[in-house]
């Protein structure tokens, strides 16, 4: 509960993600296993299909079909994302040996960093 006395949401935490938008190699090497897949299944050809005779409201039949082309391009997506990268999470087994060590290389970069940004405020 928060100090207001009322019941907080519950935190969820995002899933790590594979596609790095940052990274030109990656978003590459998704691109052309998305464009593979849809040229295969000829998604976009259904898709503009089912745009030309759909109606509004979309009948029963239009439903199922746009209902099957998401189908498809959800799994496909999901899996090129699956192919763009590995996720090595939980390799490393923790230990406090472990974290005297992680802590000591965050001490020293952090002195590390203000020390140059003391550097460079004392230049200016």
């Amino acid at each position: 509960k928060s100090i207001l006395g009322q019941a907080l949401p519950p935190i969820i935490k995002p899933q790590a993600r594979r596609l790095k938008c940052n990274d030109p190699r990656i978003q590459n090497q998704y691109l052309t296993q998305w464009e593979k897949y849809c040229t295969q299944h000829k998604l976009l050809e259904q898709a503009v299909q089912l745009e030309n005779r759909a109606s509004y409201p979309m009948n029963t039949l239009d439903q199922q079909e746009y209902e099957k082309i998401d189908r498809l391009r959800v799994d496909r997506v999901r899996a090129a994302e699956k192919q763009c990268r590995k996720l090595t999470m939980g390799a490393v087994p923790w230990s406090p040996e472990f974290q005297v060590l992680t802590d000591k290389i965050r001490l020293w970069r952090t002195i590390s960093h203000n020390s140059k940004v003391n550097m460079s405020v004392q230049n200016t």
